[in-house]
């Protein structure tokens, strides 16, 4: 318990003190497609996800938020981000034998361009400047200590025709490590969410050539639910070339299905957003909304689907219910049926420690029981 202790500590330090890790050297670092908040959610929570981050765009805030459960979650998303500039979204994870997880992703930026001549007159010519962005994501979750540490390998390739701008294309190799702890400190609710997780990740470790420096920045952020329907979320970053910025953001769903968040992310130009999301069984719908007296206005609507999660979420429920029976049981001195449970328990999930560590004190107790009552016979 100390070493956990320690790590919350060191956390909080992270998060409250980020003074401490500022560099002198600041300015504009590109390109900034790698600097985007990616997914509905997370724009709906004003980027306050690196202590969060459990939907399939967990890997562009937190590496780390990966699930390990065998479910299989994907992601697409539409984004309008300023003026003429769109772009589209994937994201794929799955789950790998209650350890480790991995994912992919890959997104599109686009804007099209309208050639006009020295008299402002267009040309007829149109081009389109792109970005594009893939990631492999992969993860390992320390099940003792409820500690998870992911890891990112990106590729960033920026487009510009040779009609329009030669030799402007080129590409970029970039990292992203992470680590996430969930706890129940201070838990209020009951249900198998974790009351608070705390993430930290180093964005963007890399070198170009081309680029005289990568956007790299430290996050820290912390999630609490407070109830089983509100949860918060705040978020510390910290660029090595630009000014620190923090987010904070609020998430309240109503009976599992319709949720309501609002975020703000607090630097030079503030945004703020809200979104609104739908969940049916496996599916999600959400969309986000972040007005600008700047830019245009930025919507975004993504649509999430979680291969097996309602059924996992099903069998979740029954170990539990099977759980309390057995404990019941034993409690009672109705070793047999405390062993049903038991196996019961163990038929859905092989590797659930509870069910093995309660089935061998029955055993025990129904040993000690049995002899002791040949003992009183003779």
């Amino acid at each position: 318990m100390a070493y956990r202790t320690i790590v919350l500590i060191l956390w909080l330090a992270l998060l409250l003190c980020p003074c401490t890790l500022l560099f002198g050297d600041t300015g504009e670092a590109g390109p900034p497609m790698m600097k985007l908040i990616f997914g509905s959610r997370a724009l709906s929570l004003g980027g306050a996800v690196a202590g969060l981050g459990d939907d399939p765009f967990y890997m562009d805030s937190n590496p780390a938020g990966g699930d390990t459960r065998k479910i299989y979650k994907l992601s697409i998303l539409h984004q309008e981000w300023i003026e003429d500039v769109n772009y589209e979204a994937a994201r794929f994870s799955m789950g790998i034998g209650d350890r480790f997880f991995a994912g992919v992703g890959f997104t599109y930026l686009y804007l099209p361009f309208v050639h006009y001549d020295y008299y402002g007159a267009t040309t007829g010519q149109t081009h389109l400047l792109s970005q594009s962005l893939g990631v492999l994501n992969f993860g390992y979750r320390f099940p003792s200590i409820d500690i998870t540490v992911g890891a990112n390998l990106k590729f960033f390739y920026n487009h510009v025709p040779d009609a329009l701008y030669p030799g402007q294309s080129y590409l970029l190799f970039a990292a992203d490590l992470g680590a996430v702890m969930r706890t129940n400190l201070l838990k209020r609710h009951i249900g198998p969410e974790p009351s608070m997780t705390f993430g930290l990740c180093v964005k963007n470790i890399g070198y170009s050539s081309i680029m005289e420096k990568l956007p790299l920045e430290i996050h820290a952020g912390a999630s609490y639910r407070i109830l089983k329907p509100l949860l918060l979320s705040a978020e510390v970053s910290v660029p090595f070339y630009e000014p620190l910025y923090g987010s904070i953001g609020a998430e309240y769903d109503f009976g599992r299905k319709f949720f309501l968040e609002a975020g703000v992310q607090i630097k030079e130009n503030p945004m703020f957003a809200f979104g609104v999301g739908y969940r049916r069984e496996d599916m999600r719908i959400q969309a986000s909304y972040s007005p600008s007296i700047v830019f245009t206005n930025m919507f975004s609507v993504s649509f999430s689907y979680f291969f097996g999660a309602s059924l996992l979420e099903k069998k979740e429920m029954t170990i539990k219910t099977l759980l309390t029976e057995a404990l019941d049981h034993f409690r009672a001195g109705r070793y047999d049926d405390a062993l049903d449970s038991c196996d019961e328990i163990l038929a859905l999930d092989p590797d659930n420690t509870q069910a093995r560590l309660l089935r061998e004190a029955v055993i025990e107790k129904r040993r000690v029981k049995e002899k002791s009552a040949t003992v009183t016979k003779e």
